[in-house]
């Protein structure tokens, strides 16, 4: 039996976190083989199990990820620019806690209305990747930045 890496004190804190979400939230994990997929697969059955609000599914995502350990949020019924590639730990799990908070709706974006207008005026896709280290200071920031601007824009995905 597998250890969940959701901890008790995760949980309560993420139990609590749910309750301001205003839509449902699914994490869709591309199908395929990975060494590392059944640790991801066991993390985000573990995440959906915390809040009636929160969905797994795997599903063929026609080549959008990179890679079968890629997954990305739903919000309602529709898809995010929102993904994640890998087992999101350490400051990568934050970033995907405030993702999905800001997505569904359950904390402010914290942008200035002008920011806001520009970024919705993007009419054309724009596809951002961070490549994430665990020393980096600036990644999380980057990466949560990204993530708001991909809530924004439907145009605008961030990996």
């Amino acid at each position: 039996m597998t250890q969940s890496l959701i901890t008790d004190e995760i949980s309560d804190t993420l139990k609590e976190y749910t309750k301001l979400l205003k839509q449902e939230i699914t994490f869709v994990l591309q199908k395929g083989e990975h060494a590392k997929r059944a640790e991801l697969i066991n993390f985000l059955s573990d995440l959906s199990q915390i809040s009636d609000v929160l969905k797994f599914e795997e599903g063929d995502l026609n080549g959008l990820h990179r890679s079968p350990i890629s997954f990305t949020l739903k919000f309602g019924q529709e898809f995010s620019g929102i993904v994640f590639t890998g087992l999101p730990g350490g400051h990568e799990f934050n970033s995907l806690v405030l993702a999905m908070l800001h997505g569904g709706g359950g904390s402010d974006l914290k942008l200035d209305s002008g920011l806001r207008n520009l970024i919705s005026k993007i009419n054309h896709p724009l596809r951002f990747e961070t490549f994430v280290s665990l020393s980096c200071e600036n990644c999380p920031e980057v990466v949560q930045m990204l993530n708001k601007i991909a809530v924004i824009n439907d145009n605008i995905s961030a990996e």
